[in-house]
Protein backbone atom coordinates (compact mmCIF):
# COMPACT_ATOMS: atom_id res chain seq x y z
CA UNK A 1 0.00 0.00 0.00
CA UNK A 2 1.12 3.25 -0.72
CA UNK A 3 0.64 6.59 0.96
CA UNK A 4 0.46 9.61 -1.30
CA UNK A 5 -0.21 13.21 -0.87
CA UNK A 6 0.70 15.89 -1.21
CA UNK A 7 3.41 14.15 -3.54
CA UNK A 8 3.59 10.41 -4.52
CA UNK A 9 7.37 9.18 -5.27
CA UNK A 10 6.54 9.51 -8.97
CA UNK A 11 6.06 13.61 -8.65
CA UNK A 12 2.48 13.82 -8.89
CA UNK A 13 0.20 15.15 -6.91
CA UNK A 14 -1.79 12.57 -5.19
CA UNK A 15 -4.16 12.64 -2.21
CA UNK A 16 -5.38 9.37 -0.02
CA UNK A 17 -3.84 5.99 0.52
CA UNK A 18 -4.43 3.26 -2.31
CA UNK A 19 -3.22 0.09 -3.04
CA UNK A 20 -1.98 0.13 -6.51
CA UNK A 21 -2.18 3.20 -8.99
CA UNK A 22 -5.20 1.43 -10.77
CA UNK A 23 -7.93 3.41 -9.14
CA UNK A 24 -5.83 6.58 -9.91
CA UNK A 25 -5.60 8.26 -13.22
CA UNK A 26 -3.74 11.47 -14.02
CA UNK A 27 -5.20 14.58 -14.92
CA UNK A 28 -3.61 17.45 -16.37
CA UNK A 29 -4.47 21.32 -15.54
CA UNK A 30 -6.02 21.95 -18.64
CA UNK A 31 -8.58 18.94 -18.25
CA UNK A 32 -10.25 19.92 -15.49
CA UNK A 33 -14.31 20.53 -16.06
CA UNK A 34 -15.32 24.24 -15.80
CA UNK A 35 -17.99 23.20 -12.80
CA UNK A 36 -14.68 21.52 -10.77
CA UNK A 37 -12.77 24.81 -11.26
CA UNK A 38 -14.60 26.53 -8.35
CA UNK A 39 -13.79 23.79 -6.17
CA UNK A 40 -12.09 24.53 -2.69
CA UNK A 41 -9.98 21.58 -3.06
CA UNK A 42 -8.72 22.66 -6.62
CA UNK A 43 -8.17 25.82 -5.23
CA UNK A 44 -5.65 24.82 -2.52
CA UNK A 45 -3.77 22.96 -4.91
CA UNK A 46 -3.45 25.90 -7.15
CA UNK A 47 -2.25 28.19 -4.43
CA UNK A 48 -0.09 25.12 -3.15
CA UNK A 49 1.46 23.71 -5.42
CA UNK A 50 2.35 23.51 -9.59
CA UNK A 51 0.06 21.47 -11.18
CA UNK A 52 1.77 21.40 -14.65
CA UNK A 53 3.30 17.59 -13.78
CA UNK A 54 -0.76 16.76 -13.36
CA UNK A 55 -2.54 15.58 -10.73
CA UNK A 56 -3.56 11.80 -9.73
CA UNK A 57 -7.04 11.74 -8.93
CA UNK A 58 -9.75 8.53 -8.40
CA UNK A 59 -11.22 7.37 -11.53
CA UNK A 60 -14.89 7.85 -10.17
CA UNK A 61 -13.86 11.22 -8.98
CA UNK A 62 -13.37 12.22 -12.68
CA UNK A 63 -17.16 13.01 -14.25
CA UNK A 64 -16.69 15.54 -17.12
CA UNK A 65 -20.32 17.13 -17.14
CA UNK A 66 -23.19 17.56 -14.27
CA UNK A 67 -25.16 15.87 -16.79
CA UNK A 68 -27.10 12.92 -15.24
CA UNK A 69 -28.79 10.11 -17.65
CA UNK A 70 -28.86 7.43 -15.06
CA UNK A 71 -28.08 5.76 -11.70
CA UNK A 72 -24.54 5.47 -12.92
CA UNK A 73 -24.25 9.28 -13.97
CA UNK A 74 -26.16 10.45 -10.80
CA UNK A 75 -23.13 7.98 -9.11
CA UNK A 76 -20.22 9.46 -10.33
CA UNK A 77 -21.58 12.81 -9.88
CA UNK A 78 -21.81 12.41 -6.34
CA UNK A 79 -18.51 10.45 -5.88
CA UNK A 80 -16.80 13.50 -7.85
CA UNK A 81 -18.83 16.08 -5.39
CA UNK A 82 -17.44 14.93 -2.47
CA UNK A 83 -13.72 14.42 -3.95
CA UNK A 84 -13.57 17.86 -5.05
CA UNK A 85 -15.61 19.53 -2.37
CA UNK A 86 -18.05 20.50 -4.33
CA UNK A 87 -21.17 22.07 -3.27
CA UNK A 88 -24.89 20.52 -3.35
CA UNK A 89 -25.74 23.53 -5.78
CA UNK A 90 -23.77 21.83 -8.16
CA UNK A 91 -26.32 18.71 -8.17
CA UNK A 92 -29.43 21.38 -8.49
CA UNK A 93 -27.56 22.73 -11.15
CA UNK A 94 -27.64 19.51 -13.51
CA UNK A 95 -29.14 20.34 -16.52
CA UNK A 96 -31.55 17.64 -16.41
CA UNK A 97 -32.05 17.28 -12.44
CA UNK A 98 -35.15 15.72 -11.38
CA UNK A 99 -36.52 15.15 -14.63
Amino acid sequence: MSEVGPFHESGYIAVGVYDDDSALTLMQEADIPDFIRASPYLLSLLVNEELSVGIKVPRNSLKQTTKINNKKDLFELLHTMRYWMLSDETLYKSSNFLQ
